[in-house]
């Protein structure tokens, strides 16, 4: 049988014209195997896949499909099949002369018609790897992370095909590195949807691929230092990993604090929630909360401004020691928040000056009569304990204007503000030990319609405020702490 003769036949049998003994032939052709019956199954699973295209399928449904239909054709399964059930079922017996017609029609478009499917094919492979550029791009993005503010010295390690060297300002970090911070040094990477990943001094950090079913996924492993995070809102399944030796951190969108020392992990939440796993223990840690895992410790939560419990009495009569609460975190940009109605303020943790430590809150307040309200201030959220009577902390001035003053107000939960003594810059050098009583009954500063008329009560207070005004100023604060003496 001629290659023409098998194309009849064919074309026959997509129209459904061929008759029952045709039938058997082509089924005995395809049976027998050899060069035409090849050439016939290569021509036959372009004719369906062209079909198919015109059917306005997608490009990737369309190369799979094309791709399975030729491993079905190649077995000869499916038309010998169709083959069976037409000679079972026609019972037209359409004319010779007919099939002669539908045959040269069929030998002026087949020529046409393969090359349409080529070049479709080519299009469509083309677009389907195009796409599949552009998702790996995408991911390729939103997991890399650029070195947004450095202090000191940091390098990378090496990891993701790049050489150890030093991080400038601006180098892109991507999945598989690792870096370093320098003893003296300080680091942010920030992500293209604009989460912030602080590093200090000492911290070892490795981005990690992300697993595969969730391909944008942020994954970070602390091997040690601390880490202050403020994250943008991930999206479901997708959140954002930190891995320690001793913990696992799952974030959708919040600020937080991760310290990694050899024995434990310490995740501090200053806003939003954090899912926290040590071994098959797991918490939820909500803002002002923090949660310690270590081995042979029991994974809890615990309230982070939770006063400190008095010292026992002593056996023998003594003046008992005045009660001393540090406000953990103090220092951080993360705990603390701009009053919204007040006008703008920069404040930011730094290293510039420090009293206790490596750190303090540097505060820039510049005066302008075009602001809303004559003052700026900021809020840090706290519960004063029935004996805490005063405010102490300490105050290193870079520079001010003379009319600059500055106050302590506390914030209740009815969003009523309650004063303390005003303040005067003092501009000598050095740090200053500023101590700021808290009154029994302290005067009022604001108070929302329906409240004028309250009281003061220390058990509805849940933050102090900083309050800035007059003049411009540039200040650092360090160790914060609330007191039991006056």
């Amino acid at each position: 049988m001629t290659r023409e003769e098998i194309d009849v036949l064919l074309e026959s049998y997509r129209d459904g014209t061929i008759a029952p003994e045709a039938a058997a032939e082509l089924a005995r052709l395809l049976d027998a195997g050899g060069e035409r019956a090849r050439s016939a199954r290569s021509h036959w699973a372009l004719m369906g896949q062209l079909g198919q295209a015109l059917d306005g399928v997608d490009g990737d449904a369309m190369v799979a499909s094309f791709q399975e239909r030729l491993r079905a054709e190649t077995s000869g399964s499916r038309i010998v099949r169709g083959v069976e059930r037409l000679r079972a079922a026609d019972a037209r017996g359409r004319s010779s002369a007919s099939q002669r017609a539908a045959a040269r029609r069929s030998r002026r478009l087949l020529p046409t018609a393969l090359a349409a499917a080529a070049v479709l094919l080519l299009l469509l492979s083309a677009l389907l790897l195009h796409g599949q550029r552009e998702r790996g791009a995408a991911t390729g993005a939103a997991l890399s992370a650029k070195v947004s503010a450095l202090s000191g010295a940091a390098r990378r390690l090496g990891g993701a095909g790049a050489a150890e060297r030093a991080l400038e300002l601006g180098d892109e970090l991507a999945p598989g590195d690792r870096l370093q911070v320098a003893a003296a040094g300080a680091l942010t990477l920030r992500y293209a949807d604009g989460s912030d990943i602080g590093l200090d001094a000492g911290c070892q950090l490795e981005l990690l691929p992300a697993p595969a079913p969730t391909p944008a996924s942020k994954r970070l492993r602390l091997a040690a230092g601390t880490l202050h995070a403020q994250v943008a809102h991930q999206r479901s399944g997708q959140p954002l990993v930190v891995e320690t030796a001793h913990a696992r951190c799952e974030v959708i969108g919040t600020t937080f604090a991760i310290d990694a020392a050899p024995d434990h992990t310490r995740l501090t939440v200053y806003a939003g929630l954090v899912a926290m796993a040590a071994g098959a223990a797991k918490v939820e840690v909500a803002a002002n909360q923090y949660a310690i895992g270590a081995p042979g410790t029991v994974l809890a939560v615990h309230d982070l401004n939770a006063p400190a419990a008095p010292a026992p009495a002593p056996a023998l009569p003594a003046p008992s020691a005045p009660l001393a609460r540090l406000l953990d975190g103090f220092e951080l940009a993360a705990p603390w928040s701009h009053e919204p109605y007040s006008g703008p303020l920069a404040f930011a943790r730094s290293q510039e000056r420090a009293h206790g430590g490596s750190w303090s809150l540097r505060i820039d307040y510049q005066r302008d009569v075009s602001d809303r309200l004559p003052y700026a201030q900021i809020l840090r959220a706290v519960a004063l304990a029935p004996g805490e009577r005063s405010v102490r902390l300490w105050l290193w001035v870079e520079r001010c204007q003379a009319e600059a003053r500055w106050q302590v107000q506390l914030h209740d939960r009815d969003n009523c503000y309650w004063k303390t003594a005003i303040r005067e810059f003092d501009a000598s050098p050095g740090w200053h030990e500023v101590r700021i009583a808290i009154p029994e009954a302290p005067e009022r500063a604001f108070a929302p319609p329906g409240h004028q008329d309250d009281p003061f009560r220390r058990d509805h207070i849940d933050a102090l405020a900083f309050n800035f005004f007059g003049g411009d100023a540039v200040l650092f604060i360090d160790d914060i702490e609330l007191l039991a003496a006056p």
